[in-house]
């Protein structure tokens, strides 16, 4: 013992001695013990975790699948015949044909229409129609509202003349094919 413990009384030593020891055991945990728990506890964790996954795992591969159904109603479709290919001109002048049919119940003042091949199952056209504002307008809602889907990639509006409303529009219009 030290001079300076030897001086204290013995119930003094007792309680130094104590103080070193909870120390001692307070280092132990904090730079042993409490690592070594949290690596065991962290593995548990994911132990479990990975169980929750496999049980999740073969409760969905034992759900009966739904019948698969068509994602698209066909009708939205240009329907192509058989020796067609997708993407092939045919499809593009159906949807000239579908396009002009239209165009003609608005009475517009200039309708041009040209089938564009470009090899996917995407018919395409491109349009430039010349007539008064409000019968375009409503042969666009026409176009895009009705059955096959047809929808402008690209357009461009001009002014032609602001007293009589008139303008021009012209527009790359595409359709999907069945391509079958």
């Amino acid at each position: 013992m030290t001079p300076i413990l030897r001086s204290m009384s013995p119930a003094t030593q007792k309680a130094i001695a104590v103080l070193l020891l909870l120390l001692a055991v307070l280092c132990a945990w904090q730079f042993l013990l409490h690592p070594l728990w949290n690596a065991a506890k962290t593995r548990v964790e994911s132990l479990n975790d990975a169980r929750f996954e496999r049980a999740r795992m073969a409760a969905l591969n034992q759900r009966v699948l739904p019948a698969s159904t068509p994602t698209i109603p066909l009708e939205m479709f240009l329907a192509s015949n058989a020796t067609l290919q997708s993407g092939d001109i045919g499809a593009s002048n159906q949807l000239v044909t579908i396009i002009s049919q239209r165009a003609a119940v608005m009475a517009l003042s200039s309708l041009t229409i040209q089938p564009v091949q470009n090899g996917t199952n995407l018919a395409t056209v491109t349009i430039m129609v010349e007539g008064r504002q409000d019968k375009i307008v409503r042969l666009i809602a026409t176009l895009e509202s009705g059955n096959p889907l047809i929808r402008f990639d690209s357009w461009q509006i001009e002014v032609l003349d602001k007293q009589k409303g008139t303008i021009r529009f012209s527009a790359t219009a595409q359709a999907p094919s069945t391509g079958q």
